[in-house]
């Protein structure tokens, strides 16, 4: 069996790895907003364009595309209407923390923060995965 094969093999099993995390997510005992949140990330991996290729100099390249979720100050526990230099830090811990308790009831996937972009009353916080 090639890389390729096992590869795309994997990538059909995603929709049904992101139903049994979406079970075992509503079985934590975890906030509704929470719940909700961790929810809103692995149905992610249910989307078609999971995927990123392209080429680079003389290379050609495959990788996975980051998954996203944007949150208000407060959804990240903030006590505050706006994102600030003081407080993003707070809110990467949040997601982190949020992406560590999916990490520990998922076997398939593994998740990180990869970066955020924020602007006033919103942040986007980008997620790297594997599998």
């Amino acid at each position: 069996m090639t890389l390729l094969t096992q590869f795309n093999k994997a990538l059909k099993e995603l929709p049904s790895i992101s139903e049994n995390l979406k079970s075992l997510i509503m079985i934590q005992g975890w906030s509704e907003e929470r719940c909700q949140q961790a929810i809103s990330i692995v149905h992610q991996l249910k989307k078609g364009d999971l995927i990123e290729k392209g080429l680079c100099l003389s290379y050609s390249y495959v990788g996975l595309s980051r998954l996203t979720i944007t949150l208000s100050p407060s959804e990240c526990g903030i006590d505050n209407t706006t994102f600030e230099p003081e407080n993003i830090l707070q809110a990467d811990r949040y997601i982190e923390k949020l992406l560590a308790d999916i990490n520990r009831i998922s076997a398939d996937v593994k998740f990180s923060l990869g970066g955020h972009d924020y602007e006033n009353d919103v942040c986007t916080f980008d997620i790297d995965w594997e599998f």
